[in-house]
């Protein structure tokens, strides 16, 4: 699956609000749970890409989440750009 196709599963208000803020939190996540951050993503992560997978908090689960996000960042930004552009239409 593409990391386009993974970011879309994503709803635009929690990609608006919650992850392309000015705290970043992709940029500022440790793959650790005691980082706020890296629990925002995880907890994204497991409600909307991977709801009927068990959560897992461990610090490889969390540098794959981690890592998937800096991947899909790129793909992120480029469905913010696309929200903005149609709702000017």
């Amino acid at each position: 699956m593409s990391s386009y196709s993974i970011a879309k599963r994503i709803p635009d208000t929690i990609r608006q609000l919650r992850i392309l803020t000015a705290a970043d939190p992709i940029m500022h996540a440790q793959p650790n749970s005691s980082n706020p951050h890296m629990m925002l993503l995880a907890e994204i992560w497991y409600t909307f890409i991977e709801p009927h997978k068990e959560k897992s908090y461990c610090p490889i689960c969390l540098a794959n989440i981690l890592q998937n996000f800096k991947a899909m960042k790129a793909d992120l930004l480029a469905l913010e750009k696309q929200d903005q552009l149609l709702s000017k239409l």
